[in-house]
């Protein structure tokens, strides 16, 4: 009898499913609100052609594939399914072709939704496991437990949805499928699972890096930084521009093929400068930090900072998971 109690005392699938999409829908959007993130759209910029209106409009988007994933990590909790009956890929893939009439910015949508799926899954497995005994560690544990068990059957799936996506930010997948291989079955045949498949193109992408390797930044040194500016005191919104230098500083961005290959490496020790004086933490590092900005802002077209963005939603979206800022 106190079993069978206990059971109906465990959330519904829907609101679990519904709290985790929320939060993702949150750690998106807010990005676009910060006083300033270099080289990124904010409240007071657009970037290019690419206007706050349609980042927000692409945000919103996550919400159904997550509420599909984090739903399907209760399933696996519940012993509906098994990890490997998750069909992550079939999910990214549908989320992906249903959302792409978006040609502005769309890389920045099918970055958070790939990096969100497996934090998704696996916050939504532990919230109805026992919301009580959540941790980032058993997070973090999860989400590469999710991803080792997906099957060739998902990266064969992702792996279509994104050459047919057919845009230059994924121009890499189309050259590997051209170029590299051969024959249409190639994950299937060579039983490629979706860590395998970032691992693919991990040098061609900081987002797919992560993926590959068990988000080995972003739960780490990315939300310690998220955390150090939470513990100040720090808005949400200033605690993302600290994370969002934290991990410039650790990663060159991409640039212009006709730029000098030194230009990245300047940014990026840049950046590490603006830590060591505080980043966002300090009126001084503010002050630094919005001339950064500008400088970044005057090579718009020759340097790319989306993923960097993408990365600092991630930590923004373990943050909000963990209960870190205002938002719980």
């Amino acid at each position: 009898m106190t079993e069978r109690y206990q059971r109906t005392e465990k959330k519904s699938s829907s609101d679990i499913s519904g709290q985790i999409s929320q939060k993702a829908t949150l750690a998106a959007s807010m990005q676009a609100i910060t006083d300033v993130r270099p080289g990124n759209i904010t409240r007071y910029h657009n970037y290019n052609n690419f206007k706050i209106e349609n980042y927000l409009n692409l945000s919103v988007n996550l919400n159904q594939p997550i509420i599909d994933l984090a739903t399907r990590g209760v399933m696996v909790e519940r012993a509906y399914i098994e990890m490997d009956e998750v069909d992550m890929g079939w999910i990214l893939a549908e989320a992906i072709k249903k959302n792409n009439h978006y040609q502005i910015g769309y890389h920045h949508f099918v970055g958070m939704l790939l990096s969100f799926a497996p934090i998704a899954t696996a916050a939504a497995f532990m919230i109805s496991e026992d919301e009580n005994k959540f941790s980032l560690n058993e997070l973090k544990n999860y989400t590469s437990e999710f991803l080792i068990n997906s099957t060739p059957e998902d990266a064969d799936s992702l792996f279509s949805a994104l050459y047919n996506l057919n845009i230059p930010k994924y121009a890499y997948i189309n050259d590997f499928a051209e170029t590299d291989i051969e024959g249409s079955n190639y994950m299937l045949e060579e039983e490629i699972n979706l860590p395998d498949f970032y691992k693919l193109f991990e040098k061609e992408s900081l987002v797919f890096s992560e993926l590959s390797n068990k988000y080995q930044f972003c739960f780490t040194k990315g939300y310690e930084a998220f955390k150090e500016a939470i513990d100040l005191k720090s808005s949400f919104t200033d605690a993302i521009t600290h994370s969002f230098i934290t991990v410039l500083a650790h990663h060159p961005p991409k640039i212009d093929n006709n730029e000098d290959p030194y230009f990245a490496y300047k940014i990026k020790q840049e950046a590490m400068e603006l830590i060591d004086m505080g980043g966002y933490l300090t009126s001084k590092g503010k002050i630094m930090i919005s001339k950064f900005d500008n400088t970044i802002l005057n090579y718009e077209n020759k340097i790319e900072l989306a993923e960097i963005g993408q990365l600092t939603s991630i930590i923004s979206f373990i943050a909000l998971l963990n209960g870190d800022g205002t938002f719980h």
